[in-house]
């Protein structure tokens, strides 16, 4: 195998694994988790023929792995077995459905002002998504933290921003900070395209 193709298969394992005991309080059996809530999915890009794309990175102390990857298919579909009913339906749903009126104005660009609730509200639910996806790479203390706390965990920021593009394209962007080991220990940045809305964490 190239070693191309073997920093691909590397990366992969990293970001796109189910697991057999939900990463936020460890029972089972788990359950798919959209990546992408499904009320976001009429703000993002209208479906297309062919796989969406995914960049990941990683940043080591002396060099920087990364690749250009093709998801199974549109992003907006994007499962991963990672949770449990009782968290997949309880404090996630819940958080999600917290999330919606708080997003909802600012995708279409009608609320400019936040709240520090509302503030809060966005970055647990920008955390709680990147967690889903990087949950290999984050510490389980931490992961259970979000949980119990219903808030980021120390250390982490999330940052969101209004960005005019002519031409979008539906892809996932991560670039990760390994601190010692092979195994990255923090996620440094995550981004999701919602209309011109871009969210950072």
């Amino acid at each position: 195998m190239k070693r191309a193709d073997r920093t691909k298969v590397k990366l992969l394992k990293m970001t796109r694994r189910n697991t057999a005991r939900c990463i936020f309080c460890g029972a089972s059996p788990t359950t798919q988790e959209h990546v992408f809530s499904q009320w976001t999915q009429k703000y993002m890009l209208p479906r297309r023929a062919g796989k969406a794309a995914s960049y990941i990175a990683v940043e080591y102390a002396d060099k920087v792995e990364s690749a250009n990857l093709k998801m199974a298919g549109e992003l907006r579909d994007w499962q991963i077995k990672c949770v449990c009913a009782s968290c997949n339906n309880g404090w996630m749903s819940q958080l999600d459905t917290a999330a919606e009126p708080v997003m909802k104005p600012l995708i279409l660009r009608k609320r400019e002002r936040l709240s520090a609730k509302d503030c809060r509200i966005i970055a647990t639910w920008s955390v709680l998504k990147s967690m889903v996806v990087h949950h290999r790479i984050v510490h389980h203390l931490r992961r259970k933290k979000l949980k119990t706390d219903c808030k980021p965990p120390k250390g982490w920021s999330v940052w969101i921003a209004n960005s005019k593009r002519g031409k979008w394209k539906s892809e996932w962007l991560s670039r990760l900070r390994a601190s010692t080991g092979e195994i990255p220990r923090k996620t440094e940045s995550a981004c999701a395209c919602y209309a011109g809305i871009i969210d950072l964490y």
